[in-house]
């Protein structure tokens, strides 16, 4: 692509070459191809190069890919079209599999929190939007409500006999409505608090650590969600390790999501 305007200058100075020279038609594809790609490699480059390579920002990369991929839909462009469409099929069933994961991680971002799924969403579900992010918002509210009922019961076992009000069978009287009230309201405060200035080198961790006090059931939300792997572009991987994930990918044995997850184990290893 860097040396088209050569090729088109051989074209006129070169006769042989006027044979094996593409038309319009052809640099308009290769120009649509070499856009997508690029894309691609510059979103795997970003998580390479980020200083902290936590799983939040998973979110914000496909959101700026899945608007890429919408514009070349609407283009009108058919060739850019169809790529757009095509590569649209794998990106939404990645995104079937793992919003809930990614929805969370971004919502544990102070800098976003709930503003950019809302946003995206939006052009995802249009009308029905309401309804998506409703499940979304009660899948995390349920998370959130084990962490906190796991919290309660080990504060429950370390505060025994410390005059705590027991029920019939001598157990620390703790209701689960109780429980929801402590969540909904630490959840609340949270998202309605002003959002982190968007820097671009954010130390996520170190904010939930000093955080942890005001926050800490979603401090320790934020401790178990952030640190699940994301997939690493294969070219920053050492020699060997890229030689067993091809082992992996290649054994017949196995079936293709533990492939998957022995890949990613590995790379996070």
């Amino acid at each position: 692509m860097g040396f088209r305007e050569a090729f088109c200058q051989l074209e006129s100075i070169d006769p042989d070459f006027q044979s094996i020279n593409f038309v319009r038609e052809d640099w308009d594809k290769a120009t649509a191809l070499y856009d997508s790609w690029r894309v691609l490699k510059d979103a795997s480059r970003s998580l390479s190069d980020r200083k902290y390579n936590t799983a939040n920002g998973c979110f914000p990369m496909m959101y700026h890919i899945f608007f890429k991929f919408l514009h070349w839909e609407k283009s009108g462009d058919y060739y850019f079209s169809d790529i757009a469409s095509s590569l649209r099929k794998d990106f939404d069933e990645y995104w079937r599999i793992s919003n809930l994961i990614l929805v969370i991680t971004v919502v544990l971002d102070p800098r976003f929190k709930m503003d950019i799924v809302e946003r995206w969403y939006k052009e995802i579900y249009g009308n029905v939007v309401d309804t998506h992010l409703k499940l979304v918002t009660d899948a995390i509210a349920n998370i959130y409500n084990e962490y906190a009922e796991r919290a309660s019961n080990s504060e429950s076992s370390s505060s025994w006999g410390c005059g705590e009000m027991l029920d019939d069978m001598w157990r620390p009287c703790m209701s689960s409505q109780h429980v929801n009230d402590v969540v909904s309201t630490e959840l609340d405060r949270y998202l309605g608090d002003s959002k982190f200035c968007p820097v671009q080198e954010f130390d996520i961790l170190a904010w939930w650590r000093l955080n942890s006090s005001t926050f800490p059931t979603l401090a320790r939300m934020a401790c178990d969600f952030l640190a699940i792997p994301i997939s690493a572009p294969i070219e920053v991987l050492d020699s060997p390790l890229v030689t067993e994930i091809e082992d992996i990918f290649d054994c017949q044995i196995l079936d293709d999501d533990f492939k998957v997850a022995l890949a990613c184990t590995k790379v996070w290893l």
